[in-house]
C-alpha cells in the first residue's frame, strides 16, 4: 500500500512536471512522439551481434512508448516504468531522466534491460529501427517500432 501511494504520487509528480514541458508539434522535431517500440536485443556495436533477451515468448515484455511532452512507459519482464526523457536532435543525445514504477522481481534479463536503460546516452532512428546506445555507443538496445 505505501509503495503503491508512492508511486501514485511520483507519477503524478511527473505528469505535472511533463505538462510544463515544451511539447511538439512538428513531427520531424519529435520523431518519437506516439510511437511504440518492441526490443529485438542488445548488439554490440563493433560486431553487430544481437543478443535476444529472455524471455523471448513474452509479447508485452521490454517495451516502450513515448508520449507527448518528452513522457515515456515501459514494460520489462515483469514491471512497468514510467518517466520523462531528455533529447536532443542536432546531436542525437539522449537519456532518461526521471524512471518510475513497480519493484517486483524481475525475470530472465528483465533487471539488465532496466539497468541497461538508464545507461543510454544517444539515440538513432533508421527507418523502423530505434537505436538507444550506451558506452560510448559501443553497444545499444535495438528496438523495432510496432
Amino acid at each position: 500500500m505505501k509503495k503503491n501511494l508512492k508511486f501514485t504520487a511520483l507519477s503524478a509528480f511527473l505528469l505535472m512536471l511533463a505538462g510544463l514541458m515544451v511539447s511538439c508539434n512538428d513531427k520531424d522535431t519529435c520523431p518519437l512522439e506516439d510511437t511504440s517500440w518492441k526490443l529485438a536485443g542488445i548488439v554490440d556495436a563493433e560486431t553487430e551481434s544481437l543478443t535476444v533477451l529472455e524471455p523471448r515468448d513474452c509479447r508485452q515484455c521490454f517495451t516502450i512508448r513515448f508520449g507527448r511532452n518528452h513522457t515515456f512507459t515501459v514494460h520489462s519482464s515483469i514491471n512497468d516504468l514510467s518517466g520523462t526523457y531528455e533529447i536532443d536532435h542536432t546531436t542525437n543525445a539522449f537519456r532518461f531522466i526521471a524512471m518510475v514504477g513497480t519493484d517486483i522481481n524481475e525475470r530472465g534479463d528483465g533487471a539488465l534491460f532496466v539497468a541497461t536503460l538508464q545507461l543510454v546516452r544517444s539515440f538513432s532512428l533508421q527507418g523502423n529501427a530505434l537505436r538507444l546506445y550506451y558506452h560510448d555507443r559501443q553497444n545499444y538496445l535495438l528496438f523495432n517500432q510496432q
